[in-house]
């Protein structure tokens, strides 16, 4: 299934509207997504260019208009949270808990994930529980029981990427486990089990084991 349609809305008209640039509009939906958090660094590798005034622009814009908070962590490195109910409300995620603040080890979770993110872009990402859902009921025909929710909301608040390339004519769907902690067999099979009832329902998916510990 094309999964484009469902999820190809332009999330970026009322950011590009407040004064942000397609560039900058378009990276902070991503990493509002991938769990509201990021560092100067991941805007430049979203741009593909070394340190430029770039970064500073968008952290200039984004603190003027009170869409995000700035911490300094380890090394003074600084850390950019977006925190604005309302940034959220115009990229139609209005319920993501994303701006809430998060202990550290869940910070780092949220930007190792941007980093894969980063890293595997080309074909559609699923992060919001509309989009899920939508994809899933609809165009894999998975049944509603199987999908884990609570509420309509799905339990495990993992990215899935849905390939552009295809085996067979047939989307690769990509689950993502990302863990900032060393490999825990227990909380993957956990992951795993979460999971099974909706695999079943897919021809082509694989399980993503992201990590930045050995």
């Amino acid at each position: 299934p094309d999964p484009e349609p469902v999820i190809a809305r332009d999330r970026t008209a009322y950011l590009r509207r407040n004064g942000y640039s397609p560039d900058e509009a378009a990276f902070l939906c991503l990493a509002a997504d991938a769990g509201g958090y990021f560092l100067r660094q991941h805007y430049r590798t979203f741009r593909g260019t070394k340190r430029t005034r770039a970064e500073s622009k968008l952290a200039d814009k984004l603190l003027s208009h009170g869409h995000a908070k700035v911490y300094l962590g380890p090394r003074n490195v600084e850390l950019f949270h977006l925190s604005s109910r309302w940034f959220y409300r115009q990229i139609a995620a209005d319920q993501s808990r994303n701006r809430r603040r998060r202990p550290e080890s869940a910070i780092r979770r949220r930007l190792l994930t941007l980093d894969y993110l980063l890293a595997n872009r080309g074909g559609w990402l699923l992060t919001t529980d509309v989009a899920k859902i939508d994809y899933f009921e609809t165009l894999c025909r998975v049944p509603r029981p199987f999908l884990m929710l609570k509420n309509d909301r799905f339990i495990d608040r993992q990215p899935i990427l849905v390939g552009a390339k295809s085996v067979n004519y047939t989307s690769v769907i990509s689950f993502c486990c990302v863990e900032s902690r060393p490999f825990n067999p227990r909380r993957f099979r956990s992951f795993f089990r979460r999971h099974r009832y909706i695999w079943e329902c897919l021809e082509a998916k694989r399980l993503v084991y992201v990590t930045d510990r050995k």
